[in-house]
């Protein structure tokens, strides 16, 4: 994730992504799982290297969803924003596809920048 450095930052970030799941985006929007990274400490511009998988039946429909946290103790997480991606949209193969997200917190601009490779096995 890269930082904006137009945004101050108060106190050391630890940053994490969660909610990274992936669910049908139909009437139905069955949830086809959740999975969260490690806690990066004390970097503005982390880097996870994760692989994460999910199980499901096709590309078809599919949204995978992306949020990073700052993770505090003692509080609620701040959140620091995020994307989603509609899988089916994208041409998605077996062989990883670089995706460069911005990270988005509904504000008057978007502070961050989130870069994931996907691939998809039948």
């Amino acid at each position: 994730m890269n930082h904006d450095d137009s945004y101050p930052i108060i106190s050391t970030p630890s940053h994490y992504i969660s909610l990274l799941k992936i669910h049908s985006n139909t009437n139905s929007d069955k949830d086809y799982g959740y999975q969260k990274s490690s806690v990066k400490q004390g970097d503005v511009n982390p880097v996870w290297n994760e692989d994460f998988q999910f199980n499901i039946p096709t590309l078809d429909n599919m949204v995978l969803t992306l949020q990073v946290f700052d993770s505090d103790i003692g509080s609620r997480d701040d959140n620091c924003g995020r994307c989603k991606i509609k899988l089916e949209k994208e041409g998605i193969t077996s062989s990883p596809k670089r995706f460069e997200k911005t990270i988005d917190r509904n504000l008057i601009r978007a502070n961050g920048t989130l870069t994931v490779d996907i691939s998809y096995h039948s």
